[in-house]
């Protein structure tokens, strides 16, 4: 069928930035999802006002000694009250600098510090309404904080405040970048909403990442939520079906190209997290495919290659 070309079009080559499933009605809960979203061209990348280190003022923490300290011995309040000097010295900071009343006195590290101190999502959406002022005063977010904020955002179990800043870059202006990607869209997963999936897979050419045809991780995950929502009774089942049915062949020919991708024990804290990803992303693709009776061969055949303990998992 049409659309399902259209599918595959969007999510393995991703050249087409407009491609969109024009019917069914998983592919309409995906438009509805992106009705809202507007894209700008990226900014030109612009130096930061401070080229010399001698010229930036103490960050946060130092200028405020009672800010510093290990956060996981916070208490719940002393950390929302920290939060709140925090963000009250930056958007104060922010202000004056876009009214040019001053230079900005806010070091990248801030930003850190900040997403650390939140302990809740509304927290967390009161930063990212200062992300678009800090882009005004001509500096640039870092790698490191957009890794920062996903992780932040999936570990308040808020993975859609994410979503929402990367499906509005005019109003926010943070890029996604290929790490952060791969992190909310796990987090995504596991929040079984395969239509926000959908909606993040989307987004990828417009931030320019890698097409899905290259990208086994991001593949897989998606891969997997299709599978789990085509075992479930309701209508939307069957579509989710098509789609990854349309996909798992591209995917089965990734796999011969891709090494394996082993799980180290014991596992390390923030260490190999994407092999874990790939890891329950698999295992899931091979219990979905065996629940509706497909071939599992191809799959079946990478897990073992990186050591997946099958028999264990997979009856």
């Amino acid at each position: 069928m049409a659309w399902m070309k259209q599918v595959t079009s969007l999510t393995l080559h991703a050249n087409n930035a407009r491609a969109v499933c024009a019917t069914s009605r998983f592919v309409s809960l995906v438009e509805n999802r992106l009705r809202g979203v507007r894209f700008i061209g990226h900014a030109a990348s612009t130096p930061a006002l401070f080229e010399n280190s001698n010229d930036v003022s103490p960050s946060l923490a130092t200028r405020h000694p009672s800010f510093s300290g290990s956060t996981a011995r916070k208490s719940l309040s002393t950390r929302t009250q920290r939060f709140d000097r925090v963000f009250d010295v930056l958007s104060t900071a922010l202000n004056q600098a876009r009214s040019k009343k001053s230079s900005l006195q806010v070091r990248s590290s801030d930003w850190l510090y900040l997403f650390d101190l939140a302990t809740n999502p509304e927290q967390l959406e009161r930063a990212s309404g200062q992300f678009s002022a800090f882009i005004e005063c001509r500096r640039q977010f870092r790698d490191q904080h957009v890794t920062a904020f996903v992780r932040r955002c999936a570990e308040l179990r808020c993975p859609q405040l994410a979503l929402t800043v990367f499906s509005n870059r005019p109003a926010y202006r943070m890029d996604l970048t290929l790490p952060a990607a791969r992190q909310l869209l796990y987090a995504l997963h596991e929040e079984h909403k395969l239509s926000d999936v959908a909606t993040l897979v989307a987004l990828y050419p417009l931030y320019n990442l890698p097409a899905l045809s290259s990208d086994p991780i991001s593949s897989a995950l998606l891969i997997s939520a299709c599978l789990r929502e085509a075992r479930a009774s309701d209508p939307g089942s069957r579509y989710a079906w098509t789609m990854a049915a349309t996909l798992l062949p591209h995917f089965e020919q990734l796999l011969t190209e891709t090494p394996p991708i082993p799980i180290p024990i014991p596992i390390e804290k923030n260490r190999f997290q994407e092999n874990c990803w790939m890891y329950h992303a698999m295992l899931s693709i091979l219990e979905s495919l065996t629940v509706l009776d497909q071939d599992t061969s191809r799959v079946t055949e990478w897990c073992e290659k990186s050591g997946y303990g099958l028999s264990s998992k997979i009856s």
